[in-house]
């Protein structure tokens, strides 16, 4: 059943203390600094408000409830929602937990962004020629360093198995790279495989799967060019599809071809809201029982379809959605974040 209750809430003292050990350690060269500065260049524009539910299902501000293996007995807790356009939503969810919990939640990313099997990737450079779209400037230069930086593993059953069983937190985006490349006129739709294996892998080592939903980064701009036009395009339609064939699909036409998205200057950058929803308790659940992991992978999506209703709905309320206004909040409070509707 749902494990709400059973998930003691609060960080420790030496959870918070473990913070700055962590980010020393990420600050430890002079490019990983400069990839933190990047990172918290991005979270000062998207100023990202935590929420999440308490045992009783009320909505409550920040992170300090979430399960995490230490507050589930050394289980494994699995996070799992939708992803966004570009992606900034993994690195946003990694870091609130890691300054708030001082725990490092290990994200699986698509491959190619690691740069893995594209060249050696031995340095920089050569990093980011291994690129499948070099020259182009998607993703951008330092992702496979901030990726690594903060503990991600390309992904793969193998990895998730092997974090699973080793009891870590894991970060996970089911829709992968078909949720970061919506086409026109899908922002916050789900793109998730039927088959409900996840689930199966989580039951296998009493995980806690922790829905979580976002609300932001889907509308940066319009999109004016989407993947699929993208790709019937003469000439450069064939110059992407030389480069995509060759890459792992792990979701339904998740073609890691990047929208043209022109943003929208009048509005500016949106606020992302977050909301981890109540826990699923995979200990005790049949692995093979097929309709009660069915059962269980309905009632994530069916969470993370509500986070997302929930948020957009409440963020109507927020006296500091806009840009402009929130940005001129926070300079004036010298860093202090703008309130939020909670």
């Amino acid at each position: 059943g749902s494990g709400g209750g059973a998930v003691a809430p609060g960080a420790s003292i030496a959870a918070r203390r473990a913070v700055p050990a962590v980010k020393r350690e990420l600050s430890s060269s002079e490019l990983a600094g400069e990839r933190l500065n990047q990172l918290e260049g991005a979270a000062a524009l998207a100023s990202p408000v935590f929420f999440s539910r308490g045992a009783d299902g009320s909505l409550e501000r920040g992170v300090h409830s979430i399960p995490l293996p230490q507050t589930v007995g050394g289980r494994p807790v699995l996070f799992a929602g939708n992803h966004q356009l570009y992606g900034i939503d993994g690195p946003l969810l990694v870091r609130e937990v890691l300054n708030e919990r001082g725990v490092l939640i290990k994200a699986l990313v698509y491959p190619p962004l690691m740069g893995k099997g594209f060249g050696d990737g031995a340095d920089a450079t050569s990093q980011r020629s291994s690129m499948p779209l070099h020259p182009l400037p998607y993703p951008p230069s330092g992702t496979a360093e901030i990726f690594e930086m903060y503990g991600a593993r390309p992904i793969s059953a193998r990895v998730l198995v092997q974090l699973l069983a080793a009891g870590e937190p894991v970060l996970i985006f089911p829709g992968g790279a078909r949720e970061v490349f919506k086409r026109k006129g899908e922002a916050y739709r789900l793109f998730w495989p039927d088959a409900p294996d996840l689930m199966r892998i989580a039951a296998k080592y009493d995980a806690v799967v922790v829905p979580f939903s976002g609300v932001g980064s889907d509308e940066l701009g319009d999109v004016v060019v989407d993947t699929d036009e993208i790709l019937a395009l003469p000439i450069v339609g064939d110059w992407f599809r030389q480069r995509v064939d060759v890459l792992p699909s792990l979701v339904k036409d998740d073609l890691f071809v990047p929208p043209l998205v022109v943003p929208r200057v009048d509005r500016g950058i949106p606020r992302h809201y977050f909301l981890f929803g109540e826990p699923i308790d995979m200990a005790g659940v049949d692995r093979s029982d097929e309709a009660a992991i069915a059962q269980k992978w309905a009632q994530l999506r069916a969470a993370v379809e509500d986070g997302l209703a929930v948020l957009q709905r409440k963020r109507a309320d927020d006296p500091y959605a806009e840009f402009y206004r929130r940005t001129a909040y926070e300079r004036i409070a010298e860093g202090r974040q703008a309130p939020s509707f909670m």
